[in-house]
């Protein structure tokens, strides 16, 4: 008789009683094949016994595989992590920051004040709000001198950009311009003029609906403030993704944006038709 010694592997063979006359399991947990029908039926329990046995290999094989992709790919997300942490830190070196922190309803806001050191008692604030994908260098650099000794210039990163935390702020507009409602209470500012640019000019007409108390005049500069119908860049869409948005954004993001000079290009269509100014991106 042929004996095996796996019972599993023969039992999971549906046509079991087809191919033999009688089958029994002794007290060793072997099967015993005490009669074959003919040939024929034999060698097709062995073919599918063997194909089993194949089978079972192959998919652990194909397992070990993609445990090892995995990893590999784990350790690559995880240097690439430690590459942009290193990006991150040298270009805060470069650019640290230029202004003071406000705390303003639990939310650490980075803010570069003028002061009201020499300037008419009647000298009004304004108030400078940035666009999309930028921070208060953006305007800081460009208004700072010529309306230096006029007014109160207040410049802030809009919450989760440059230097000011995230915090629990609501991502639109209007959460934006409660904060920086917010801001001037906490600055003992009764009123300011608002001037926003691009993203920044949402946030600005935002206040005036929000809290027009705050807001004695609004400058919007090519400011958003219809419905938007042209779509945003893939990777905005990519980086809202619950989970898989974080793992992007503190990885593959800065490597993207370096090989295809992703912010050059943008910095570009953002002055077009215009030229960008010189210097601006070192500036910023």
């Amino acid at each position: 008789p042929l004996k095996l010694l796996d019972r599993q592997t023969v039992m999971i063979i549906p046509e079991l009683d087809l191919l033999f006359g009688r089958v029994d399991f002794n007290s060793e947990r072997r099967v015993d094949i005490f009669s074959l029908t003919n040939t024929s039926t034999a060698l097709a329990f062995m073919q599918r016994l063997c194909l089993n046995v194949q089978t079972g290999s192959d998919v652990k094989i194909l397992f070990n595989l993609f445990l090892l992709i995995l990893g590999l790919l784990f350790l690559i997300l995880a240097a690439i992590f430690v590459w942009t942490r290193f990006e991150a830190s040298r270009l805060e070196k470069l650019y640290p920051p230029i202004g003071k922190f406000v705390s303003v309803n639990g939310t650490k806001l980075h803010v570069f004040d003028t002061g009201t050191e020499g300037l008419p008692e009647n000298a009004p604030t304004i108030l400078f709000i940035h666009g999309a994908s930028g921070n208060l260098r953006d305007l800081q650099t460009e208004f700072v001198e010529p309306l230096k000794g006029k007014a109160r210039l207040l410049f802030v990163d809009r919450p989760g950009h440059g230097y000011s935390e995230r915090g629990s702020v609501e991502a639109g507009p209007a959460g934006q311009a409660r904060i920086l409602g917010a801001l001037l209470d906490t600055l003992n500012i009764e009123k300011a003029v608002v001037l926003g640019h691009s993203y920044g000019g949402s946030v600005a007409v935002a206040m005036a609906m929000e809290v027009p108390e705050k807001v004695s005049a609004l400058v919007p500069i090519s400011a958003p403030t219809h419905p938007w119908t042209t779509g945003v860049s893939w990777y905005h869409d990519v980086a809202k993704i619950p989970v898989l948005g974080p793992i992007f954004i503190n990885t593959l993001i800065v490597p993207y944006s370096i090989s295809t000079d992703a912010v050059g290009q943008g910095v570009v269509s953002v002055f077009e038709p215009q030229p960008v100014p010189e210097n601006y991106r070192t500036a910023t």
